[in-house]
């Protein structure tokens, strides 16, 4: 929601109108394993990834490699899983405010810093037989 917008009315569906306008996207896999994986990670439009990868949390200690111009994360086994996203440091906004609303002029106060584009990975253990859910015919 921009500043402008203080009486709760706004033009964007979620209220959220700067996410819109610079294309910010958000995509999550899961995936369930009981040993170590790679999970490989390329661009869409071919171009390699810079050496800037950011895992987050920052307790993740994944060992990461390049190969082939695809990022390669090492997701060790735990039975606790992991929850982490992938970010690029060479893939972020700033976003300004200059009293009126959002900037992109470089002018006005930074009041947040967020990736283009936010991987979010879910490695999980394999649920038990007993915790599916109940499936009706």
């Amino acid at each position: 929601m921009s500043p402008g917008d203080s009486d709760g009315s706004f033009s964007d569906g979620d209220g959220i109108s700067i996410g819109v306008d610079k294309g910010i996207n958000m995509a999550w896999i899961q995936f369930e394993h009981i040993q170590d994986v790679d999970v490989r990670i390329m661009r869409r439009d071919g171009q390699a990834f810079g050496e800037e990868a950011i895992s987050l949390p920052t307790v993740n200690t994944f060992g990461t490699q390049h190969v082939a111009g695809a990022l390669v994360i090492h997701v060790p086994a735990d039975p606790k899983g992991h929850r982490f996203s992938v970010e690029f440091a060479d893939d972020l906004n700033t976003h300004r405010l200059n009293g009126n609303g959002y900037t992109t002029d470089g002018s006005g106060e930074v009041v947040g810093i967020e990736p283009q584009n936010t991987l979010l990975i879910f490695a999980t253990t394999f649920l038990p037989d007993g915790w599916f859910p109940f499936r009706m015919a």
